[in-house]
């Protein structure tokens, strides 16, 4: 029975080995696959960890370098930080010598004027002074015994003529009378007052429409005037002469009966207003000759013992410097003495309409 069964044992023996190293066979191949595969899976994750690695290496070293640059940028900009508020100081401390260096240089530019206007006066002084050697050295006494006596008038200045009539006035030893106006050589009024001729008021613009106006509108222009007086002479003139005279007809297109009230008004607010009684005619034409000016004045004279003669010194009139020393000769041979205006003089007044 063994010795049966035996070979049947062995026959199946023989069917199933094949069959297991089959199976291991493929068993053992997808084992080599798999680790294959799997091998390969690890490569290539090995390839990109390295990969990765390298990239986050290199990316560290940029933000490395990106940090020292912006270390070193904090310090450029800490730097001009510094910089800057220096800068700032520096120009604080520049504009507050800039304002005090153009302090100084106005200051120094204001004291130069001074010099250069000092010294041109000085330069029309010694010029009007050369040209008045022409003149006769007649010194003619300013007051005597005599009975006859002239007030010399000046309106309308002062201008650049006004120095010239001073320098003459001085070349004959006598003195006169200026009724300022602030429409020149406003100045000038302090060469009136130093040379020793009289100031006497004319109003501050000569504007026949505007201080004729009205009471209120005269005083406000006589006052300026009076002002540039008190500036520059250092006085309080109460002398005036109202521009056209007393009788005027002009001031009636503005304001009917004006001048009799301004006579009175005047008077109360302690002026003393003059006219004339000798016109010289230097305002009767634009630019009236020096024969002309002493025809109109000789006429004019007669035979009075006291005479206002009327003048102009404004800048057209040349004619009047010219003239200027031929009448004070041909009075002086009529024998007449000059004096200046002041409130105790004899009043010359027209008659009022």
């Amino acid at each position: 029975m063994e010795e049966y069964l035996m070979p049947k044992q062995s026959k199946v023996k023989k069917f199933f080995r094949p069959l297991s190293v089959k199976v291991l066979c493929v068993i053992l191949a997808a084992f080599v696959a798999a680790v294959s595969i799997l091998s390969f899976k690890l490569y290539e994750n090995h390839n990109k960890t390295v990969e990765a690695n390298t990239t986050i290496s290199e990316t560290n070293d940029a933000l490395k370098q990106i940090n020292e640059e912006l270390e070193g940028l904090k310090g450029e900009l800490e730097k001009i930080k510094n910089e800057k508020a220096t800068l700032e100081g520096e120009l604080k401390t520049s504009k507050s010598e800039k304002e005090k260096l153009e302090k100084k240089i106005k200051e120094l530019e204001k004291k130069l004027s001074k010099y250069e206007k000092k010294e041109t006066s000085e330069k029309k002084s010694e010029k009007l002074s050369n040209e008045t050697k022409k003149y006769p050295s007649i010194k003619v006494p300013i007051k005597n015994n005599g009975k006859k006596v002239c007030y010399l008038t000046f309106d309308d200045g002062p201008s650049k003529n006004t120095l010239k009539i001073i320098d003459i006035l001085d070349a004959y030893g006598i003195k006169a009378t200026f009724f300022v106006t602030c429409t020149g050589k406003t100045e000038y009024i302090k060469n009136i007052q130093k040379s020793g001729n009289a100031i006497g008021l004319h109003t501050a613009s000569h504007n026949y429409s505007k201080i004729y106006k009205s009471e209120k509108a005269y005083f406000a222009d006589l006052n300026s005037v009076s002002a540039a007086v008190e500036k520059y002479a250092g006085i309080k003139s109460t002398i005036i002469r109202f521009p056209g005279g007393s009788s005027n007809s002009i001031s009636k297109n503005y304001s009917k009966n004006l001048m009799k009230k301004l006579a009175k008004s005047v008077e109360k607010k302690g002026y003393d207003y003059f006219d004339w009684n000798v016109d010289s005619g230097d305002a009767s034409k634009a630019r009236p000759t020096a024969s002309y000016i002493m025809s109109r004045m000789k006429s004019a004279v007669g035979s009075q013992d006291k005479i206002c003669v009327l003048m102009h010194d404004s800048a057209a009139k040349t004619g009047t410097v010219d003239a200027l020393p031929q009448m004070i000769e041909w009075l002086v041979s009529k024998g007449y003495r000059f004096e200046v205006l002041t409130n105790e003089s004899p009043t010359f007044h027209h008659g009022i309409s």
